[in-house]
């Protein structure tokens, strides 16, 4: 199981943790998901980078 804490400050500086538990099955799909949307971006950037190279070589 995993822990997280987060800190938090409420009205009338009251700061304390939030500490927030996944068991380990929550914990593989939230790492599937940054690992799936790391690639997106990654691709998108990519795609993005030849489209302005290719489009200024045109100029």
């Amino acid at each position: 199981m995993e822990q997280f804490g987060v800190a938090a400050a409420h009205s009338g500086a009251i700061n304390h943790i939030h500490v927030i538990h996944l068991g380990p099955a929550a914990v593989d799909v939230i790492r599937e998901v940054r690992l799936a949307v790391t690639i997106v971006v990654v691709g998108w950037i990519t795609v993005t980078g030849i489209r302005t190279f290719f489009d200024r070589k045109k100029q």
